[in-house]
């Protein structure tokens, strides 16, 4: 279904910002001018940005930051969850996105967050992206095609 990103993400930020700052982290929007739209299930991105930001929620300690953004790269949408966490150590950051793959420091999870937004932007054109260095946080990107508005 067609959808206007930026008002999605406003309506998402909104939604989960009080659940969001609930252990006193700061979460932020940052969103462009401009209209970016995609042909996307609903219910499946609202599911993988929990996912994402629920995750950095899970390794920001308070008085951390968690920044959803999304801009236009050329002909995609992205949709970048950054947060001032602990960060991931390099030997682990080509693993996050495989299944059953976690590290919380809990011991809790299935470790398949991040699997099912990678498994959501492949089956939509897209793709993901994890960056970090230990100590300095985490950017999560999802990279979704944006609609041309050809029918198909």
């Amino acid at each position: 279904h067609p959808l206007e990103l930026a008002s999605f993400l406003r309506g998402f930020y909104e939604s989960n910002r009080p659940d969001m700052e609930l252990s006193g982290q700061n979460f932020r929007l940052e969103l462009p001018r401009e209209e970016l739209r995609i042909s996307v299930d609903e219910a499946g991105l609202r599911a993988a940005l929990e996912n994402l930001c629920y995750n950095a929620l899970s390794f920001t300690p308070p008085g951390g930051r968690i920044t959803l953004s999304l801009r236009r790269e050329g002909g995609y949408a992205v949709i970048r969850v950054s947060d001032t966490g602990c960060g991931i150590a390099p030997e682990d950051l080509p693993h996050v996105f495989e299944r059953g793959f976690t590290r919380r420091p809990d011991n809790s999870g299935e470790g398949l967050g991040l699997y099912i937004v990678r498994t959501f932007a492949l089956e939509h054109g897209g793709s993901t992206e994890a960056e970090s260095k230990p100590g300095s946080g985490s950017p999560f990107t999802l990279r979704l095609p944006l609609d041309t508005g050809r029918a198909s």
